[in-house]
């Protein structure tokens, strides 16, 4: 997988996570339909074109290219959390994203990230598939 390929898994999955209510049944079975790694570019088109999706995935993609800049500067591949100072304004709930983004990017791995990508896909329901393996992730893997 190319690193595009990687923060549109990350991104979908997390914003996944965030939504307070299951997908349509009708965007579900698209998502269903997906298969991974292969067809990553229709992950990025349903988070894209389904409005309650698409907001907290450009946020969090928007993480990710930060991130993804800050690292092609030379600096350590995983940074650390750091809060910003310049804006007060922050969203409390992407700062907390962040965090649990660069805690997922230490501990999961690009083959680990595709088995959790494959089961949110397949799952009933992605959305609540994706905060309870996500949060297992940050528990359990690389402890």
């Amino acid at each position: 997988m190319n690193p595009t390929q990687i923060s549109e898994l990350k991104a979908f999955i997390f914003s996944l996570s965030q939504l307070d209510a299951p997908l349509p049944e009708n965007t579900q079975t698209k998502i269903r339909q997906i298969d991974i790694p292969s067809e990553i570019h229709k992950l990025h088109d349903i988070a894209s074109n389904y409005p309650p999706l698409a907001n907290m995935y450009k946020q969090v993609l928007g993480i990710l290219d930060d991130k993804a800049e800050y690292r092609s500067k030379g600096m350590s591949a995983i940074p650390q959390y750091q809060p910003d100072k310049r804006n007060l304004d922050v969203n409390n709930d992407l700062v907390e994203i962040e965090k649990k983004l660069i805690e997922f990017e230490e501990k999961v791995d690009d083959n680990n990230l595709i088995t959790i990508c494959s089961q949110i896909t397949q799952a009933l329901n992605s959305v609540e598939t994706a905060k309870f393996l996500i949060e297992n992730s940050l528990l359990n893997l690389g402890s």
